[in-house]
């Protein structure tokens, strides 16, 4: 991406991304990722109808970060999308430790901006990441029916950590963490 620059400021952002994904409302899934010990970086990706990225269950240690999802390119309006990332797989990392690594979730208007789903979705980590924020960090622009979505025996993942790596959600029309079903336990948030 030449000319495209990372983030460096909190709660704001200042990254501008430069390579768009865009379903038009009409293609299902940006990318379904099989293999494992991949990295998505820098990406802004809007308008699918089901998932923007889905990682199966064999996508275990995958990185995702510094990616706008369901916003546009700005990240400063929802920009709507099924799901945001659904994650069926383990040991993936989801933002990071520091600000550049931060990603945006909107937009998700079915479902979530981020959905762990199934048994082998354990040990994953989301870390410095905004749910329904604008890329100013402070205004909310919603576009999320749930922020983060624990469900079918998605456990042992940890969101956020005690005093560092805070996310931050807003905005969503029904829960900002949901855990559903009795499977779905010991994810701590």
């Amino acid at each position: 991406q030449p000319g495209a620059t990372e983030n460096t400021t909190d709660p704001a952002s200042n990254a501008a991304l430069l390579i768009e994904l865009n379903g038009n409302n009409t293609i299902g899934t940006g990318f379904t990722i099989t293999a494992s010990n991949c990295v998505v970086r820098g990406l802004v990706m809007n308008r699918f109808t089901t998932n923007s990225i889905n990682l199966s269950s064999t996508a275990s240690n995958t990185v995702l970060t510094g990616c706008y999802f369901g916003t546009n390119a700005a990240g400063t309006a929802a920009s709507g999308t099924g799901n945001g990332v659904v994650i069926a797989s383990g040991n993936n990392q989801i933002g990071g430790w520091s600000v550049n690594e931060r990603c945006h979730f909107s937009g998700a208007t079915t479902n979530a901006g981020l959905r762990f789903t199934g048994a082998l979705a354990t040990g994953n980590y989301v870390r410095v990441c905004h749910f329904g924020l604008s890329a100013d960090g402070t205004t909310a622009i919603g576009g999320l029916q749930q922020g983060i979505r624990f469900e079918a025996g998605a456990n042992w993942n940890q969101i956020g950590e005690t005093g560092c790596c805070i996310n931050r959600i807003t905005g969503a029309s029904g829960a900002g963490i949901a855990m559903l079903g009795v499977t779905s336990d010991n994810n701590n948030v």
